[in-house]
């Protein structure tokens, strides 16, 4: 990993990906099931948070690779598939095979991935900037470690 992924950071990237998909959904899809981060509840909040970890962890990770996280996740917390989602029942179209997933969907999942992608490469772009700056201050100083040689 390229920076440092703290707690707050992880928040920050899974309520842009949240709102930037709740966007799409929105205006796209026409689905007006997600809520604002603020209101979301805890568990769904911790699945954005699980799925910001996972590319974060593993910048590569495929669109169905994070598809069957986000699915094996679902399922251990007890969710089946049903074509109409519904939170109380814990019931989800999307729990199937990432290719049996409409295109809106998998758009969104894709959606997800950039968002995370790249606000990780904008903190670590600011890091390397802000380390530039530090050693033009005081040239004496060394670097802070090199991120891809550490």
């Amino acid at each position: 990993m390229i920076v440092e992924l703290t707690d707050e950071l992880v928040d920050r990237i899974a309520e842009a990906a949240h709102e930037v998909n709740r966007a799409y959904c929105l205006y796209v899809t026409e689905d007006y099931s997600q809520a604002p981060w603020e209101a979301l509840p805890d568990d769904l909040k911790n699945s954005t948070r699980n799925g910001v970890r996972a590319v974060a962890d593993d910048p590569r990770l495929s669109l169905v690779q994070c598809h069957n996280l986000w699915m094996k996740q679902k399922v251990k917390e007890g969710w089946i598939y049903d074509p109409h989602k519904n939170y109380l029942e814990r019931k989800h179209p999307n729990i199937v095979e990432y290719e049996r997933l409409p295109l809106e969907q998998r758009v969104k999942d894709a959606l997800f991935g950039t968002i995370v992608r790249t606000m990780l490469h904008l903190e670590f772009d600011l890091i390397l900037r802000l380390n530039e700056d530090y050693i033009k201050t005081d040239p004496g100083r060394k670097p802070h470690p090199d991120p891809f040689n550490s």
